[in-house]
């Protein structure tokens, strides 16, 4: 006979009477503890923690603005989340100063890997892991002497005028 109760426990031997409908085969429910260890991992995987990833950026000097893949996340120092690990375009821009075109790598944690990974999703943990990345401006020539720059791209243009010249001379 199959038990129609799955959470009901069978046992066999003597003990039953024809008057409790028993004979040799009674049925009793399980003990309290075998609804505990089930009812403890579904509460573990309830509670289980999670992984913030962001990406802090900071310029030397401050308030520069900033694209991460073309999307402008804004003026340092900011913060952002991401998804995944791996290559990022990163531009810095601040008047004044030489615009910074970059790849950076947001490079993963230990427990980021495949099959650490899924422990530590697990765990009633929450882990924070901030890649940094810092920048340092260098000013524009034009900012920091503007009559030297004026002079240094006039003996340029005069340059480039006297070898365009000399080639249509050949």
């Amino acid at each position: 006979m199959r038990n129609p109760n799955p959470l009901l426990h069978r046992t066999c031997g003597g003990g039953g009477s024809e008057a409790d409908g028993g004979g040799l085969l009674s049925i009793r429910p399980l003990p309290i503890a075998h609804y505990l260890l089930p009812l403890f991992l579904l509460s573990l995987l309830m509670l289980s923690g999670c992984v913030e990833r962001r990406i802090r950026v900071t310029s030397s000097p401050a308030g520069a603005r900033v694209w991460v893949n073309d999307q402008h996340i804004g003026t340092t120092p900011v913060e952002t989340r991401f998804t995944f690990y791996g290559g990022y375009d990163v531009r810095v821009e601040l008047d004044g100063y030489e615009s910074i075109n970059e790849l950076r790598q947001a490079k993963a944690p230990l427990y980021e890997y495949p099959g650490p990974d899924l422990i530590a999703t697990a765990l009633p943990h929450k882990f924070k892991n901030t890649v940094q990345w810092h920048f340092d401006l260098d000013q524009v020539a034009e900012a920091i002497d503007p009559q030297q720059a004026r002079e240094d791209l006039l003996l340029r243009a005069n340059e480039l005028r006297r070898q365009a010249l000399s080639e249509l001379n050949d």
